[in-house]
């Protein structure tokens, strides 16, 4: 049997969900001008739905990043220090992390002072102007987490961790123009 068999569920599971978040949210974002009018026309229903996306996107996230309780930081320090990883393997998670540190700085200021809890601290404004984060360093972050994990499954003696990064992307876009349609045959 392979070892930390939870901690590889629970990660594979928050993984799949931030990719999924992520491409969602990104579409909102980035494709808005494209669909502009029937989100315009479901706005409270996009408003909300761009908030949830995002919310989730972090949250699934911070998972993947703790280092306290069951995250792939975590579990690489337990296989690290079982010896379950080459040195060149170590020596190029380490730098994976220090190259993400600002990114998972951010992303930890965001949740702890906006969305897990409300800081007394610091106002959201300035949390997100502390945080520092651009559209792009959710997916660098995502995509280099799902490089980590999987070089980590490889090392416990498990296949990587694959599925269709893309499809909630596609289902979202495939949504929304359905939604187009369907508005546009109701004024016809």
């Amino acid at each position: 049997m392979k070892k930390f068999q939870r901690e590889f569920s629970e990660l594979s599971d928050a993984l799949v969900a931030s990719y999924h978040h992520y491409e969602i949210w990104w579409i909102y974002k980035n494709e808005r001008e494209k669909y502009y009018n029937i989100m315009n026309k479901y706005l409270m229903f996009f408003s909300a739905s761009l908030s949830a996306h995002f919310i989730s996107m972090l949250m699934a996230i911070s998972c993947l990043i703790d280092d306290r309780y069951i995250g792939i930081k975590s579990l690489y320090k337990k296989m690290k220090n079982e010896n379950m990883l080459s040195l060149s393997e170590v020596k190029y998670i380490d730098k994976k992390f220090s190259e993400l540190s600002n990114i998972i700085k951010g992303v930890r200021i965001l949740r702890g002072s906006v969305f897990a809890h409300i800081s007394d601290k610091i106002d959201s404004e300035s949390a997100f102007l502390k945080a520092n984060l651009k559209y792009d360093d959710f997916k660098e972050l995502i995509y280099s987490l799902g490089e980590i994990f999987n070089m980590l499954r490889i090392a416990n003696g498990m296949n990587i961790l694959g599925f269709d990064i893309n499809s909630s992307k596609v289902d979202a876009n495939q949504l929304l123009n359905d939604l187009i349609d369907y508005n546009n045959s109701q004024t016809n």
